[in-house]
């Protein structure tokens, strides 16, 4: 019997505008009730969460409204939903809120490492991210093996091979507890079909075997690849994966323009201007290369303050001539500190990192993640 799932992860609500984080919300319910071509589950693999959500905030408000409508009709639907729990800075424990919708059967929470029989036809295991000490992270022995043969695995967390940095970092730390480091041959070894992991934020297919599936939307910029979900499927010892491409995440244009003159400046933006003025809702980097010369350069500074007036979905950033990328001075820093040019790695741990290897003081990370979402 065909047996067919969607594979969502860190949708992260909702840090992206209102309008647009129930969109794709819409356009996900849209697509599991979508009758000629039925799901039988969803995996959401971690982090629907960003952080910690009020009620009474409406971002709060519509975040677990959402949410319980996901759930909602799912169980009506009978298509069984599972959650993998994420990062609990992210998470911070906010299924609770859904605990009486819990039935065992049609929805429930990971919070454990565990494996299922989902269906007679289906066995599956579940990763989701805990901190253990080395001792008790001897336990993903026992599921990651040889002798085991899951159908799919699905998992939070970090894959060597993927998030190289992070994992350096993770096992440089030496602390007492910490998340487990995930490698492709465990995870290719103990499954016939799929692993799709949550966590690291672009779609990747690590081998034949493993995938990020990626966040559902994007948030940034550095995350200009497709975004979406993915769909699975397994009949008579036959597996297939297909990429589905979330058409409402916002888009995030990097440009590189150089220029050594006002001149120069005006000529290149201009080219850019019917763009802006089209897509007033995509956001735009421009990456600018300018001389060293200060009266140039003033003139370009304050036609820039002009653009970001008009124009406010764009930023600039600047690059002097030879001390850009590339310079001497560049690569000295990029020497001293690799893991801060490192794309796979979180704001977080590279101010954790560079607090560390610049001044010496540890900072926890919970601290730093605190003050940097009171920021925003």
């Amino acid at each position: 019997m065909k047996r067919k799932g969607l594979v969502i992860a860190d949708i992260h609500s909702i840090v992206n505008p209102i309008p647009i984080y129930m969109k794709e919300m819409y356009q996900l319910l849209e697509r599991i009730e979508k009758e000629e071509d039925p799901i039988d589950f969803v995996i959401l693999a971690g982090d629907y969460f960003d952080r910690q959500m009020y009620i009474s905030d409406r971002k709060g408000y519509l975040s677990l409204q959402m949410l319980a409508k996901l759930i909602i009709t799912c169980i009506k639907r009978k298509i069984k939903l599972r959650i993998v729990y994420g990062t609990d800075s992210h998470e911070v424990n906010q299924y609770e809120s859904m605990k009486e919708l819990e039935d065992g059967i049609y929805y429930r929470v990971i919070h454990q490492i565990e494996e299922e029989r989902l269906f007679d036809d289906l066995t599956v295991l579940y990763i989701p991210e805990e901190i253990k000490t080395p001792e008790e992270q001897e336990i993903y022995k026992e599921f990651l093996n040889k002798e085991k043969s899951y159908d799919f695995i699905f998992g939070h967390g970090v894959i060597q091979e993927s998030m190289v940095m992070a994992a350096l970092m993770m096992t440089k730390r030496e602390l007492p507890a910490t998340t487990h480091v995930f490698h492709v041959k465990d995870l290719e070894e103990s499954t016939k079909g799929y692993c799709i992991f949550g966590h690291y934020h672009v779609h990747r297919k690590i081998s034949e075997k493993v995938f990020y599936v990626g966040s559902y939307s994007r948030f940034k910029f550095e995350e200009e690849k497709e975004k979406g979900w993915m769909e699975i499927s397994h009949e008579n010892g036959i597996y297939n994966q297909e990429f589905v491409v979330n058409s409402f995440a916002p888009v995030y244009n990097t440009i590189t323009l150089s220029a050594q003159s006002i001149e120069q400046f005006t000529r290149e933006i201009t080219t850019l201007e019917e763009e802006f003025s089209k897509n007033p809702e995509n956001h735009y980097k421009i990456k600018l290369e300018i001389s060293d010369d200060p009266n140039e350069n003033q003139m370009i500074y304050d036609s820039i303050r002009e653009y970001r007036n008009q124009y406010h979905g764009i930023i600039f950033d600047i690059i002097l001539k030879g001390i850009g990328k590339g310079s001497e001075e560049e690569k000295e820093i990029e020497e001293q500190f690799p893991i801060l040019y490192d794309p796979n790695i979180g704001e977080v741990d590279k101010i954790h990192y560079f607090c560390e290897r610049a001044y010496g003081t540890d900072i926890p990370t919970s601290f730093i993640e605190r003050v940097k979402n009171q920021t925003l």
